[in-house]
This record gives C-alpha cells, structure tokens and sequence, in this order.
C-alpha cells in the first residue's frame, strides 16, 4: 500500500493514510496507522479509544489490538490489520469501513510511448507507478532527470540526450474517478 491524502466528502479537512488505490462504493478505502488514525480522530467531535492485547475487554494475549470510535449513537470496534507498505514496512493499520474518503489529487511524470502514447514510465524501487504530491516536485524530478541526461552525454556514457518534447507533467486523480 502506498501513502497518499485523502479528504472526507463533506469537509475541507486533509488525512494521510495509506491505500492500494481500490474504491468501496465509489470512496477510497483507506488504511491507517495508529498515529494517523490520533490524527484525524482529533479533528472530529467523537471520543475514541485504543485497547491493546491483553486488557478487557481484549483479553486474549496475542490478539491484535482495538480501536473503538464512539460515533453519535452507537460505538463502533475496529479490529487493527497489518499494513504493508511500499516501503516494505509492516504497521499496526485500521480501516474505518463506510467513511466517504476520497484520495486527494496527484502528479505524475508521462513520457510519450510509440506504442501507449502518454503514460506514467517512471516506478518506485517496488516497481510501482511514481507519484508526486505536487506538481513542483513531479517539475523538480522530470528537471533533475534531464540533466543527468545532459550529463551523461557530455562524459560519453549517452550519445543522445533525451527530448524533453516527450515528458509532460500531468495531474492525476484517483481510480474511480
């Protein structure tokens, strides 16, 4: 899973949680870690607690541990999951099921293919798509890149640069969208 921000349907308020990029009924399902779930909780008006292993009324050892949410009228138990990331790590994750979460506009780097035409060719270590979260950044990369070319050439490791008339930068939304 990969970290991104993402909004609720009715708020202006931004979260950062993680997500694999699959929707539930058209929202993001979201994933995340204890401390963002303090995060956001501490922007709403509900309490909510975290009950670990081996306390009541968790009282198996060994069991993953709880998130309660106290919603208006009802309280709501979530079950913590491990969340691998792109990194490799593994997290303490949580998932609030029903939530209207939307993943947040982002930038990618597209290289014009004769094949595809304009596509994102540049991946992470995990060979996943490569996203940035502003188009100044995706700008920063794609310039960054370009000059290694240039450099490449002027040592003799290239014989030709590459055109900078096949790289735009594009903002991207979410699948589902």
């Amino acid at each position: 899973m990969y970290k991104s921000k993402f909004t609720l349907s009715d708020t202006d308020d931004v979260f950062e949680g993680y997500t694999d990029g699959s929707l539930w009924n058209g929202w993001a399902n979201v994933c995340f870690t204890r401390e963002q779930i303090k995060n956001f909780m501490d922007t709403t008006p509900y309490n909510y607690k975290f009950i670990e292993s081996g306390t009541f009324p968790n009282l198996i050892e060994g069991w993953y541990p709880l998130l309660v949410v106290y919603w208006d009228m009802e309280e709501e138990v979530y079950h913590s999951t491990s969340l691998p990331t792109d990194n490799g790590d593994i997290l303490e994750g949580y998932f609030l099921d029903g939530l209207e979460f939307m993943e947040i506009e982002k930038w990618e780097v597209q290289e014009f293919t004769f094949c595809d035409g304009w596509i994102n060719t540049w991946s992470d270590k995990n060979e996943e798509p490569l996203y940035f979260k502003s188009e100044d950044e995706a700008k920063q990369e794609l310039d960054d890149f370009l000059f290694d070319q240039s450099e490449a050439v002027e040592n003799g490791a290239m014989v030709d640069k590459y055109d900078i008339e096949n790289y735009r930068i594009v903002k991207v939304f979410p699948k589902g969208e």
